[in-house]
């Protein structure tokens, strides 16, 4: 059973993975992020939770 849970979030990951990838606009938002990332301007949790936004709004 362990297993199989663990498919089964692999599977959402991927998905949303290639969700993000799909969307030019969610790919130059990613890439955003990143830099305000990189550049200390943004933590990691608010750039993930502006790209999940995103995706789903």
């Amino acid at each position: 059973m362990i297993q199989q849970k663990k498919w089964m979030w692999e599977m959402v990951e991927e998905k949303i993975i290639r969700e993000i990838e799909s969307k030019t606009d969610i790919m130059k938002l990613k890439a955003e992020m990143e830099e305000l990332i990189s550049n200390g301007k943004i933590t990691p949790v608010s750039a993930a939770e502006s790209i999940l936004k995103n995706i789903y709004s």
